[in-house]
């Protein structure tokens, strides 16, 4: 499997547990009221746990394969669910500009992330130019 086609597929698993988990915390709060899902049965509580944990181990793939293919530190400044749902693959391994510039990260703020969306320059650039 290419590092495009893994890529796609741990976000695409990682869309299908988030809604998943995103229904079940719907209806517990329904169910229960909302605040009040830790009156939810063990059972209930334990498939939430369950989700949670699956797409924080998909998350973690998918960040070792970002630390791999890309030249950027995804780690930091920018939206988990970003990452693991709006982040295009293009985006993700180039050193140009990327086409979108990022949501801010809780810390972050707007001019970080518009001088992370800006193409990478390398000290060694004007070397190979000169």
């Amino acid at each position: 499997m290419d590092t495009r086609e893994r890529f796609n597929t741990l976000q695409s698993q990682i869309r299908v547990l988030v809604d998943e988990q995103r229904t079940l915390s719907i209806g517990l709060a329904v169910k229960y009221g909302s605040g009040n899902e830790h009156y939810a049965k063990r059972s209930e509580l334990r498939r939430l746990e369950t989700l949670n944990e699956r797409i924080a181990t998909l998350s973690n793939k998918l960040y070792d394969l970002l630390g791999i293919i890309s030249p950027r530190d995804w780690r930091s400044g920018v939206p988990c669910s970003y990452i693991t749902t709006h982040l295009s693959y293009e985006d993700a391994v180039t050193r140009d500009a990327l086409s979108a510039v990022p949501p801010c990260a809780w810390g972050a703020t707007v001019q970080e992330l518009q001088r992370f969306a800006q193409p990478l320059v390398s000290k060694f650039d004007d070397v190979r130019r000169g």
